[in-house]
Parts: structure tokens; C-alpha cells; sequence
């Protein structure tokens, strides 16, 4: 088994749940570029590691978490403008 999405899984599962750690703490907001990146960022790891594992329906999940990501940091950005 290759190293490299093994790497890619913990690291993006400890995005994500740091995210989720400094939104809950009101560390950071939902609508804020690190929540947003955080999300992002795991989510692609997540989506690369699933994919080498054939886990499709984690795949699916965390495309859509990307997806919502995209458009949240797009929205904001344009709200903010």
C-alpha cells in the first residue's frame, strides 16, 4: 500500500476536525477564509485518499463538502467586495 494517501487521509481528517474544533470554540466563523480553507484543503485529501481506496460514497460526500467550500469562499468574497 502506498504511503502518499494514507498521509493524504490523516492529514485531511485533521483539517476538517480542526475546523470544526475552532468554529465550535468561536475561534474562527462559518463564513470565515479559514473555516472555508480548512474545509477545503481535508476535503481534497480526503477526496484523493478515498479514491485510492475505492470508498466511493466518502468520495461523493467530500466532493460535495469541496464544492460547498468553493462557493462559500467565492460568496464571501463577493459579499465582502
Amino acid at each position: 500500500m502506498e504511503v502518499l494517501p494514507i498521509i493524504a487521509g490523516w492529514v485531511g481528517m485533521s483539517l476538517i476536525l480542526m475546523a470544526y474544533y475552532l468554529i465550535s470554540v468561536k475561534k474562527i466563523t462559518g463564513e470565515s477564509n479559514l473555516y472555508q480553507l480548512l474545509n477545503f484543503v481535508g476535503a481534497f485529501c480526503l477526496i484523493y485518499n478515498t479514491f485510492i481506496q475505492r470508498a466511493w460514497p466518502v468520495m461523493v460526500l467530500n466532493i460535495v463538502w469541496v464544492i460547498i467550500a468553493v462557493r462559500t469562499l467565492f460568496f464571501v468574497k463577493r459579499k465582502g467586495s
